[in-house]
C-alpha cells in the first residue's frame, strides 16, 4: 500500500495531482493529465474568476475510464456533488447555497434537446454572473448557474454544451498498462485526494493574490481561433504560469489539439454503438490477451495446430475461452481477434505428430509469428 501523498507548501501541486491520477489512471497522452490537473487546482479559484470552463470527459467505448477519472475528481476537487439522477430543482440550490464542483456521470442525456432544466444550466453556467429565471410561489427568481462542471459519456454532448467545454477523449487502456496501476481502493484513493485537495486549498489562498494579479495581466491567448476557446483557456493557462511556469508551452501543444479537435464532427453513443466502436475496442482487448496465452501455451514449441492451441487454451484455468462470447471460443474467433495483431494461421507440417509416411499439413500458427506479433505491440 502507498503512502498517500500529502503536499507541502514548496511542493508542486500540478506534479503532485497527476502523480495521484496516473496512480488509478490511464490516459491517452500526458498531456490530457496535465489539463486535468489544472481544472482540479482551478475549482479552488472559480468564485473569483469570470468564466471556467466544463470538463467533458468522453470515449467512444465504455471501460475507458471515464467513471474512474469522474471519481477522482470527486476525491480531489472542491466540494464535489455526484449528481446521477439529480433534479433540477435539487441542483438550484446546490449551487446558490454549497458553491460546489458539479460531476454529471452518463450523461449522455444531456446530448438530448429534452433535457430542459438541465440543458439551461449547462449552457449558462460556465460564466459568472449567470442566472436562470424561475417561479417560485408565484414569483420569479433568478437562481445562480455559475459553478465548476464536469461530466463524462460515450460520444459527445450537444455542440453549444461541447462549445463550453474543454474535452478529454480517454481510450480503453491495454491489459499490459491497466495491470500496472494501484488497485484501488475507494478509502484509499478518497484519503490521498482529500489529502491533496486540502493542500490545494490552502495554495490557492497563500497565492489569490499572485492569481487575480495575474489573471488581470494576462495577455491573452491569441494562437487559438476561437474567442469561446481563449476565454475558457485563459484560467488554466494563468493556474500554469503560477503553479508550473516552465509548462507554458506544453500547455499552448495541448490547447491547440484539443481545441482543434472540436473542429470534428460530434458523434453521439448510438452512431458510436451502430459503427461497432465498443465490438472493435473488446477484439483488440481480448486480442492482446489472446495473443499472450496463444505464446504461453506453445513455450518452445516451434509450431502448434488451430485444434492443439483451443484445447490447451480452454485447458487454462483463468483464461475466458472456455465460455467467450458465450459458446466458446472457435478457429474463425481466434483468427479474427489475432489479426489486430497482423498475426494468421498458416499452414504448417506436423510429421513427428502423425502416424503413417509424410508429413500432413495443419493450420495453425508459428512460434517466430507469435514472437514477432508481441513485439509489434
Amino acid at each position: 500500500m502507498r503512502n498517500a501523498p500529502v503536499l507541502s507548501q514548496s511542493e508542486d501541486a500540478v506534479a503532485q495531482i497527476e502523480l495521484y491520477l496516473s496512480q488509478y489512471m490511464v490516459f491517452p497522452n500526458d498531456g490530457l493529465r496535465f489539463v486535468v490537473a489544472l481544472w482540479i487546482i482551478g475549482t479552488y479559484l472559480w468564485p473569483e474568476l469570470d468564466v471556467f470552463p466544463y470538463l467533458s470527459i468522453t470515449a467512444s467505448t465504455k471501460r475507458a475510464g471515464k467513471t474512474r477519472l469522474l471519481e477522482l475528481l470527486k476525491f480531489t476537487a472542491s466540494n464535489p456533488q455526484w449528481m446521477t439522477g439529480g433534479t433540477g430543482p435539487a441542483m438550484f440550490y446546490m449551487i446558490r447555497d454549497e458553491s460546489p464542483t458539479l460531476l454529471f456521470d452518463e450523461a449522455e442525456r444531456l446530448s438530448s434537446e429534452a433535457a430542459g432544466i438541465m440543458r439551461e444550466v449547462m449552457n449558462s453556467g460556465y460564466r459568472r454572473g449567470q442566472t436562470i429565471p424561475r417561479v417560485v410561489d408565484k414569483k420569479t427568481e433568478h437562481w445562480p448557474s455559475y459553478c465548476p462542471k464536469a461530466f463524462s459519456l460515450i460520444g459527445d454532448v450537444n455542440d453549444t454544451l461541447r462549445d463550453r467545454s474543454i474535452v478529454i477523449r480517454l481510450k480503453r487502456g491495454s491489459p499490459d498498462k491497466m495491470d500496472k496501476l494501484t488497485r484501488f481502493v475507494w478509502s484509499r484513493a478518497d484519503a490521498e485526494g482529500n489529502a491533496i485537495g486540502l493542500a490545494v486549498k490552502a495554495q490557492i489562498e497563500d497565492n489569490k493574490k499572485v492569481l487575480l494579479d495575474t489573471f488581470d495581466s494576462f495577455a491573452g491567448l491569441s494562437f487559438l481561433t476561437s474567442d469561446r476557446d481563449e476565454e475558457l483557456w485563459t484560467p488554466l493557462f494563468v493556474l500554469c504560469q503560477v503553479f508550473a511556469p516552465k509548462r507554458v508551452v506544453e500547455l499552448q501543444r495541448i490547447a491547440v489539439d484539443i481545441a482543434t479537435e472540436k473542429t470534428a464532427e460530434a458523434t453521439s453513443y448510438s452512431e458510436l454503438n451502430g459503427a461497432g466502436a465498443e465490438q472493435q475496442a473488446q477484439n483488440e482487448e481480448y486480442g492482446l490477451v489472446l495473443l499472450r496465452h496463444l505464446a504461453e501455451i506453445m513455450g518452445t514449441e516451434q509450431q502448434i495446430t488451430t485444434a492443439d492451441a483451443l484445447e490447451r487454451l480452454y485447458e487454462m484455468p483463468t483464461a475466458p475461452w472456455r465460455k467467450f462470447r458465450g459458446t466458446g471460443l472457435t478457429p474463425t474467433m481466434m483468427a479474427d481477434l489475432l489479426d489486430t495483431f497482423h498475426l494468421t494461421p498458416k499452414p504448417v507440417r506436423f510429421g513427428k505428430q502423425f502416424k503413417g509416411k509424410g508429413q500432413p499439413v495443419k493450420r495453425g500458427y508459428t512460434r517466430a509469428d507469435v514472437q514477432r506479433a508481441l513485439k509489434s505491440i
